[in-house]
């Protein structure tokens, strides 16, 4: 009797041993309810686009497996009323459109995600193949994104671009900007710097004053 109790425990501990060696790589979700909570009350638009990679689906039912899935037709404003939970890892908003209708969306909680929502435009890009959440009227929000596209891209014209004899300062001025790396080689004829671009651009120089273009 004594045997088989000192096997059993001894299996026991070389079971735990070989355990201990492992760990799992996936590391658990944890979700910050709160940032749901803050979510009640808030309005969203959707401007809707049927030509987008992945649509923005609303389901008429937490989670049932199936479907029930819909996307919209026409830019939609609606206000977020609450929340459920289908599983702990998979929260959804409850969302009513103004004629009344009444559906949910999967939204992400990992860390890095925000604004709860996924594509919530934020202003700085906008893509002709994405289906976007919007904060205000999208039509509104993208004539401002587009006025301010048109001012950078005029500036950005206005500053020029390069010609052999410019000094390293004029160049920092151009449309060309600041050079993601520099290569610099001093020898007995001075100081010659290559610059590195993106697109395998090169402005080469030779004491400070710009001699060469690669692009």
């Amino acid at each position: 009797m004594k045997r088989i109790i000192l096997f059993f425990v001894t299996s026991l501990f070389l079971s735990c041993v070989a355990m201990a060696q492992y760990q799992s790589a996936n590391k658990p979700v944890e979700l910050d309810y709160k940032k749901l909570d803050e979510q009640v009350g808030k309005e969203y638009w959707i401007k809707a686009n049927p030509n987008a990679i992945l649509r923005k689906k609303f389901r008429e039912v937490v989670w049932n497996g199936w479907g029930n899935d819909f996307v919209v037709t026409e830019d939609l404003k609606f206000t977020v009323i609450g929340w459920e939970l289908a599983h702990p890892k998979m929260p959804s908003l409850k969302v009513q459109f103004e004629d009344g209708k009444q559906a949910y969306i999967n939204v992400s909680m990992w860390q890095h995600n925000k604004d709860v929502l996924d594509d919530v435009f934020d202003g700085s890009q906008y893509y002709d193949f994405s289906e976007y959440f919007f904060k205000e009227n999208p039509n509104a929000a993208l004539a401002e994104w587009k006025k301010r596209k048109a001012q950078a891209e005029a500036a950005h014209k206005a500053k020029g671009g390069v010609r052999v004899g410019m000094t390293k300062a004029e160049v920092l001025k151009s449309n060309w900007g600041k050079p993601e790396s520099v290569n610099k080689t001093t020898n007995a004829s001075g100081v010659r710097e290559q610059w590195v671009y993106g697109g395998r651009n090169y402005l080469y120089f030779r004491n400070g004053i710009l001699t060469s273009i690669q692009n």
